[in-house]
């Protein structure tokens, strides 16, 4: 499928095209997003986000070059990420250059000691590593549901697939994180 046949699918509706799209730049704009925002968890979450917005966006397409605004789009959102580092860096300087918590955060800064600081840091490339380690499918379904924070509903038509299937992957990646977690949970006695 050419890039030309892909807008003209993604403009009709057809859940193929946004497969075939997927299939066709999904690694080559995470390692261009990488290159950019060395941060790997965060350029997988720049790139689904750019490519669920093309398909939100499907029926209002004026595209010549679909790699071209591809690329063009990661980049700018890249620069907008790296820019709100630089703005959350500015607004709590006391935390490490380059922190974002992927565990959430209320804007304000809960720990008060390099060790608070250490710990988060060290939890937050522990997620990353579950996550990464997670398998494509299950991977991709997880990061639209808790990235672009999309329902089931939406996760499995977007990907033309069951429900089930979206809870199925889920579940095991939920068991993963918490299997490869299972250290930073409380125990109970």
């Amino acid at each position: 499928m050419r890039d030309n046949d892909i807008i003209d699918g993604l403009k009709a509706g057809h859940n193929d095209a946004y497969r075939v799209l997927y299939a066709v730049h999904y690694n080559t704009l995470c390692t261009y997003a990488y290159k950019i925002v060395s941060d790997t968890f965060a350029a997988r979450s720049i790139v689904n986000d750019v490519i669920f917005a093309l398909w939100k966006t499907r029926r209002e397409l004026e595209i010549q070059d679909l790699r071209s605004y591809l690329l063009r789009a990661v980049r700018n959102r890249c620069l907008n990420f790296i820019a709100e580092e630089k703005r959350r860096n500015k607004l709590h300087p006391d935390l490490p250059e380059g922190h974002e918590s992927i565990i959430g955060s209320s804007g304000k800064n809960n720990g008060d000691t390099p060790m608070d600081h250490l710990l988060a840091k060290e939890l937050d490339s522990k997620i990353r590593a579950s996550i990464d380690a997670l398998p494509e499918q299950t991977r991709r379904i997880f990061l639209l549901s808790r990235s672009a924070d999309l329902k089931y509903h939406e996760i499995a038509q977007t990907l033309d697939i069951s429900v089930d299937v979206v809870k199925y992957h889920i579940k095991q990646a939920l068991n993963h994180l918490r299997q490869g977690l299972k250290d930073y949970f409380f125990k109970k006695s």
